[in-house]
């Protein structure tokens, strides 16, 4: 469900980024592309048909609020779904990184400008089934994932003009008792 979900806002900000198209159309074409991942779930598997019933339910939500901050150009987007890859050199302060290690590869979710500040800011789409989002957010922030993320954008040619400045965290919750449309972001 997590990759599905990537699908659908990858297709529904390139849909912007591709427009102009009316916000039902874009969500129409990340739909298709989310139901392009799921398939036919094994309907003996609850816990992932409850999953794909939040995520049918939340997504659209997810999309108003997201094309909301497009329209108002709160967000620029740059760049969805950017691989990236760093090469990082043989020897380190702490000792050597072997040569199998050598090469770091990051995969981007979204990339966009705030208009308003111009900082550049790299996007993380999640879908979790927390419903503590302060720890979730902690948990993230546990990994160097998004350091690497900001390495290896601002080594990038388009880093080299708009660096990286912020990490933000979209977050999905997919759970069954939450129900107000403000707290699925």
């Amino acid at each position: 469900i997590g990759e599905a979900v990537h699908k659908y806002c990858e297709l529904f900000i390139d849909a912007w980024i591709n427009g102009p198209i009316p916000r039902e159309e874009a969500c129409e074409e990340a739909m298709q592309g989310f139901n392009d991942i799921v398939g036919h779930p094994d309907p003996d598997n609850i816990d992932m048909l409850e999953r794909e019933s939040l995520a049918r339910a939340v997504l659209p939500l997810w999309a108003a609020r997201k094309w909301q901050r497009l329209d108002n150009g709160i967000e620029v987007p740059l760049a969805t779904e950017v691989e990236l890859h760093l090469d990082l050199p043989y020897e380190t302060p702490y000792g050597p990184i072997r040569v199998d290690l050598r090469k770091y590869t990051a995969k981007i979710d979204y990339v966009y400008e705030e208009h308003t500040i111009g900082n550049v800011v790299i996007e993380d789409h999640k879908s979790t089934k927390s419903t503590a989002p302060a720890r979730e957010v902690k948990h993230y922030m546990m990994s160097d994932q998004h350091i690497g993320y900001v390495a290896c954008w601002n080594a990038s040619p388009i880093g080299e003009v708009k660096p990286a400045a912020k990490i933000a965290y979209s977050m999905t919750r997919l759970h069954p008792k939450v129900t107000s449309d403000l707290t699925f972001w």
